[in-house]
């Protein structure tokens, strides 16, 4: 994945999150319980918007290396996003696309598509 990076944009959700960050010396470790449910609050730090998510996994990025953080679980503060504008990655631990439900998280995926169209 390294020779991709700051190449053409990457997205990641859920394991592809983990992945990345595990590709750019981020730190992770194994939950106690893990998170699978559905209406868990997350929170954009950069704006304070709150989105419900939906998420099923045992792992908690811990340090998002060379990414900053844009998503925290509104819960228990665990990551849930990470981005870089100079990488051009942008990370989701919840599921942004699951449905039916809430669809407030599905920006993600228009951010995703505007990144690929700016490169």
């Amino acid at each position: 994945m390294n020779k991709f990076v700051g190449k053409i944009p990457i997205a990641g959700i859920c394991l592809g999150q983990q992945i990345i960050v595990n590709e750019l010396g981020g730190t992770i470790e194994k939950l106690s319980f893990g998170h699978r449910c559905v209406k868990q609050p997350v929170m954009d730090v950069s704006t304070g918007k709150v989105v419900i998510t939906t998420k099923n996994h045992s792992y908690n990025v811990l340090d998002g290396g060379e990414l900053e953080v844009t998503h925290r679980n509104v819960n228990d503060d665990t990551i849930e996003g990470l981005e870089s504008e100079i990488l051009q990655i942008k990370t989701r631990q919840y599921h942004p696309e699951t449905n039916p439900g809430p669809r407030y998280s599905l920006s993600f995926f228009k951010e995703v598509m505007d990144m690929c169209n700016n490169t």
